[in-house]
C-alpha cells in the first residue's frame, strides 16, 4: 500500500458511529459504557499469577528487550534460555506490562512460555473475561495507562501493584464484540504502523545522510579537487595536503579546577545532546548529590568528556559555564586562534573519531572502557586553516538545517500517528465506537 492510500484509509477510521445507548459504569476513570456491557473488577477479567521458575531453564525477556509504545521486541532480539529461579513465569498468550512508572507503556503479547524479571506484570485472561488479544489492546488504552500510573506506589521508582490495580472496575464487552474489536484494531493499527515504519525508515536515511555530510566535510574538507596526502592516522586516511595533523597535547591542556561555592550551574554530558544543563533534562532518574562543592568547573568552549561513555560520543564543547561531575575530564584549548570549538565539536562526534576513542580507551569490556587524559592527549587531530574551518561549519549548518527540518516534520508526523493509534484503540476497547458491523 502506498503512503497516500494508507493515509486515506487511516483517515476514514474515525468515522464509526457510537452505540445507541450508554450507561454509567462503576469504573471511576470511565464516563460511560455501552448499555449492554458489564462492568467488573479487573481481577475477575484478568489473572496475574505469581509463579517462579524453580530451577527451570526458560526463554527470557526483560524490559530493555521491549520497544516502548509499540508492543514489539527490539530489533535483533532473540529469545535465550536462562535459569528462571528469580523470574516471573508466563505462558503463551499472556500479556506482559511494565510495572515501573517510567515503563508504563511497555507491553508485550507473548507467543511462548517463558520468564521475565518481576518489573514486568504478568497478565493472563480469565475464562469469562478478556480474550488475550483484547487484553493486549486494553493495556494500550489511555484509561489503563492512566490508572496504572495513578495506582503506582513508591517515591524513587514508583511501580504498579496488582493488589490495587485488580480492584478497579473495568468494562466487559460480549465475546463476539471483543473479537470484532480485535479484528478492527488489527486492521487499522496495521495501516498506521505501516505509515510509522515508512516515516521512521525515511528519518533513518536522513540521519545517515546528515552524518555522512558532517564526516565528509570535517575530515576531508569541501574542495573535492584539492591535493591529498596520507595523514598517518588510519581513522583520518587521506586529508588535504595543506592541513596540519597535531597531537592533542599540543592543542589542549587538561584543567582540574574545583567549585568552592556550590553556586555554579550543574552540567551533564551525553552522547545525544552533548553538554547541557542538568536542569533541562526531563524524565531522567538520576541521583543528585546534596552539594556540587568539589565538582569540576568548566568555562565556555572547554571540552568536557564523560570518561565512562566517551566511546559512545558523550563529550562536547560547552556553551555554558558551570560544574560537571568530578569523574569527567575537562580540557581547554591552548589557543582559539588555531582551532574553532565548533569545528572540533563536529569532528569529535563523528563515527570515525569515536572508533579512534574506542581504540585509545582502556578496559576489558566495551561497557567498561574509559578514556583517560594520557590517552586522549596522545590522539591526533586534523587542523585545517581557521578560515577553512569557518567555511566548513557554515556549510554543515546550512546542509544539516535542511535535513533537520525534514526530520523534525517526520517526527511530528510520527507522534500524531501514534496519538491517533492510541485514541483509536482507546475508543474501540471502551465502547466509544460501535464495532458490531465488524461482526
Amino acid at each position: 500500500m502506498t503512503s497516500t492510500m494508507a493515509e486515506q484509509a487511516v483517515s476514514t477510521s474515525s468515522k464509526w458511529r457510537s452505540y445507541p445507548a450508554y450507561r454509567d459504569c462503576e469504573a471511576t476513570f470511565l464516563a460511560s459504557v455501552p448499555d449492554h456491557w458489564l462492568c467488573k473488577p479487573l481481577k475477575q477479567l484478568v489473572k496475574s499469577p505469581v509463579e517462579r521458575g524453580a530451577g527451570q531453564e526458560l526463554p527470557f525477556v526483560a524490559l530493555e528487550h521491549i520497544v516502548g509504545g509499540a508492543g514489539t521486541t527490539v530489533p535483533g532480539f532473540e529469545w535465550e534460555n536462562v535459569c528462571a529461579d528469580d523470574c516471573a513465569v508466563f505462558k503463551a498468550g499472556d500479556v506482559l506490562y511494565g510495572k515501573l512508572r517510567p515503563y508504563l507503556r511497555k507491553y508485550l503479547h507473548v507467543d511462548r512460555d517463558g520468564c521475565c524479571p518481576t518489573e514486568l506484570l504478568v497478565l493472563r485472561p480469565s475464562e469469562a473475561g478478556y480474550t488475550d488479544r483484547f487484553l493486549f489492546y486494553v493495556v494500550q488504552s489511555q484509561p489503563f495507562v492512566a490508572l496504572t500510573g495513578a495506582t503506582s506506589y513508591g517515591v524513587k521508582m514508583p511501580r504498579t501493584a496488582w493488589e490495587d490495580l485488580g480492584c478497579n472496575w473495568f468494562w466487559l464487552p460480549t465475546a463476539s464484540e471483543q473479537h470484532a474489536i480485535v479484528a478492527l484494531l488489527d486492521r487499522e493499527t496495521a495501516k498506521i504502523d505501516a505509515l510509522v515504519s515508512a516515516k521512521e525508515r525515511q528519518t533513518d536515511i536522513l540521519r545517515e545522510k546528515r552524518t555522512a555530510v558532517i564526516a565528509q566535510a570535517v575530515i576531508h574538507g569541501l574542495d573535492t579537487d584539492v591535493a591529498l596526502r596520507d595523514s598517518g592516522s588510519k581513522w583520518l586516511g587521506m586529508v588535504p595536503s595543506h592541513w596540519d595533523i597535531r597531537r592533542n597535547k599540543t592543542i589542549f591542556v587538561e584543567v582540574d579546577e574545583r567549585s568552592t561555592t556550590d553556586s555554579e550551574e550543574l552540567l551533564t554530558v551525553s552522547h545525544i545532546t552533548g553538554v547541557t544543563p542538568r536542569a533541562e533534562k526531563r524524565g531522567v532518574n538520576m541521583f543528585l548529590a546534596e552539594t556540587t562543592e568539589g565538582y569540576k568547573t568548566c568555562q565556555v568552549d572547554d571540552l568536557v568528556i564523560n570518561t565512562m561513555w566517551a566511546w559512545m560520543g558523550a563529550l562536547g564543547f560547552t556553551t555554558y559555564a558551570g560544574v560537571v561531575s568530578p569523574s569527567y575530564h575537562v580540557y581547554r584549548l591552548r589557543s582559539k586562534d588555531l582551532l574553532m570549538p565548533e569545528y572540533l565539536d563536529l569532528l569529535y562526534r563523528t563515527s570515525a573519531h569515536l572508533c579512534e576513542i574506542m581504540r585509545y580507551s582502556r578496559g576489558i569490556w566495551t561497557s567498561r572502557l574509559r578514556l583517560y587524559p594520557e590517552e586522549f592527549l596522545g590522539m591526533r587531530t586534523p587542523v585545517p586553516p581557521v578560515g577553512e574551518q569557518q567555511r566548513i561549519c557554515e556549510y554543515i549548518e546550512a546542509e544539516t538545517g535542511l535535513i533537520d527540518g525534514v526530520i523534525d516534520a517526520n517526527i511530528r508526523h510520527i507522534e500524531l500517528l501514534r496519538e491517533r493509534r492510541t485514541a483509536l484503540i482507546s475508543a474501540a476497547v471502551t465502547g466509544q465506537v460501535d464495532v458490531r458491523e465488524e461482526m
